[in-house]
């Protein structure tokens, strides 16, 4: 199961209430991966890649939602990517991968899972 911390119903720049929902993987429909980098002035960016079946079960793999960290600050990190986990459902829930070894949850501000260093292997790294 992926736990996600819930919408807190505050203002989107505090934390979460601490309650968690649970999220079977086996909803999730697609991935979409916007790669991100040093990008030159001019340079024609990477175009999104959509990961669906083992692919996408793969990287919820590598991403740690069972231990959701609350630092209490925003990381000192690099932006490489973007990801967009579409559930069959129609819903789906965005993150923001720093270093490729942390994800930010943009539900809920102040929430990040720990990611696997092989998920860089998938953004082509």
């Amino acid at each position: 199961m992926m736990l996600f911390d819930s919408d807190s119903d505050s203002d989107s720049d505090s934390d979460s209430d601490g309650s968690q929902q649970e999220v079977d993987p086996a909803t999730v429909d697609s991935i979409v991966v916007r790669r991100r980098g040093v990008i030159d002035i001019g340079a024609e960016q990477t175009p999104p890649v959509t990961l669906t079946g083992n692919e996408a079960s793969a990287v919820i793999r590598l991403i740690d939602f069972s231990a959701p960290i609350r630092p209490g600050g925003t990381p000192m990190a690099l932006v490489t990517a973007e990801l967009q986990i579409n559930f069959a459902d129609a819903g789906s829930r965005n993150f923001v991968i720093y270093n490729d070894r942390l994800a930010q949850d943009l539900a809920t501000p102040g929430v990040y899972y720990r990611v696997a260093s092989s998920l860089r292997m998938v953004f082509g790294g």
